[in-house]
């Protein structure tokens, strides 16, 4: 689930050390599980056989997101030039994509530019209903073309390292 977004953020109001705001994001992708679903194996000869299995490919539309964000700007932290984020987005279409997290970001300011350490915390569901696209089931078993249900949770732990010119 990566790839090209497009997004914008509207700040709603901004005080001296704390900004509010909204935003949405589109997504260029779809996302997609594929993959070999095996209904039935045995094991000949010690190694497994797959006798009842069907290939799977789920595609859902593209996200599209709405959300609010925060922002908390103190002049130092600890002598330090620190601020902390908070984010939350919501689905607006039908392929259910929500993300919330949290960022602790270090921001030292060097003549002409900024440079900056980025450390996050974030967590993402998706859920989507879809057809198989390819399904082709094996001929020892016949398995109907039906509606699925994909629901997928992810969460991030991530170090970002920004440079602002």
């Amino acid at each position: 689930m990566s790839g090209p977004i497009l997004g914008a953020n509207f700040d709603l109001f901004q005080f001296n050390w704390v900004t509010f705001g909204i935003g949405g994001e589109y997504y260029f992708i779809e996302p997609r599980l594929q993959g070999l679903v095996i209904l039935n194996a045995q094991i000949v000869n010690q190694i497994p056989v797959i006798t009842d299995a069907f290939d799977l490919d789920l595609k859902g539309d593209r996200p599209i997101t709405a959300g609010v964000y925060l922002r908390h700007m103190p002049p130092d932290v600890l002598g330090g030039p620190v601020h902390l984020e908070a984010w939350y987005k919501a689905p607006v279409n039908q392929t259910k994509l929500m993300t919330y997290g949290l960022a602790l970001v270090y921001r030292p300011q060097i003549y002409r530019f900024d440079v900056g350490c980025r450390i996050l915390v974030e967590r993402t569901n998706l859920r989507f209903n879809a057809a198989p696209r390819v399904q082709i089931p094996n001929p020892a078993s016949v398995v109907p073309l039906q509606n699925w249900e994909v629901r997928m949770q992810w969460d991030l732990l991530a170090v970002q390292f920004l440079a602002y010119f």
